[in-house]
């Protein structure tokens, strides 16, 4: 699969391909599923290179990582997705 921006939610799978989005977004929520080992890294940044997730597998029985709200973001980049994929849901508007 590759990643997926047609629909909301996105679909991303495929990491360090530079920035995805370049333009503010309201992500209203992100969702990270089917990693498979212990410290699996998860690392997303806007475009100025701030964190927006940073998260390590502690447990594999977890299943998925849920982050929630994050608002109003500048751009996005998939830093760092050692296994699974990502969700993320884009909310409307102002």
């Amino acid at each position: 699969m590759a990643n997926d921006l047609s629909a909301n939610p996105w679909k991303i799978d495929t990491p360090g391909a530079g920035v995805i989005y370049a333009f503010p977004v309201k992500i209203k929520n992100i969702i990270w599923a089917n990693f498979t080992t212990i410290a699996d890294t998860l690392l997303i940044q806007d475009v100025n290179g701030k964190d927006i997730v940073n998260a390590v597998v502690a447990n594999t029985s977890q299943g998925m990582m849920s982050f929630g709200d994050m608002g109003w973001v500048r751009g996005l980049k998939v830093i760092t997705l050692t296994h699974g994929e990502i969700t993320i849901a884009i909310g409307a508007g102002k």
